[in-house]
């Protein structure tokens, strides 16, 4: 293909470099050295095989079959350490929500018994004072 556009380079104003760049462009331009180079970044033509009406076959789709199924066995591999962690965690959570839960019963067998301490030495309390009272009346 030929290129029949005008080439040109911007330079600054008044710059000693437009002559030399000129000279040595329109010197490759008559040898058809910048027509060659040109042409070797112009993209090449595509030939495509001609695939109309061929139906597809297994052996033509196997590579994305193995890439879905890959996919799909990673992602049931991590549901399934996703569950085996919940399950964990929920075994942990137990084990602490019925540790609490002993240690609040002790706790309150503790208090039942302290209390139940209090009432009797208030009731020793209170005859002592019964007594006391019916002496002095």
């Amino acid at each position: 293909m030929r290129y029949d556009l005008p080439h040109a380079l911007g330079f600054q104003q008044n710059s000693p470099y437009v002559e030399l760049f000129s000279y040595h462009i329109k010197k490759m331009k008559e040898n058809g050295l910048l027509q060659k180079i040109l042409d070797s970044y112009q993209a090449k033509e595509q030939v495509c095989p001609d695939y109309n009406g061929k139906a597809l076959d297994i052996k033509s789709c196997i590579t994305i079959f193995i890439i879905i199924g890959t996919g799909f066995g990673m992602s049931a591999l991590v549901w399934i350490m996703e569950k085996l962690k919940v399950t964990r965690q929920e075994e942990i959570q137990f084990d602490n929500s019925r540790a609490w839960i002993e240690n609040e019963i002790q706790t309150l067998q503790v208090n039942q018994q302290n209390i139940a301490f209090q009432i009797e030495k208030l009731k020793h309390r209170l005859s002592v004072l019964r007594v006391d009272h019916n002496q002095i009346n």
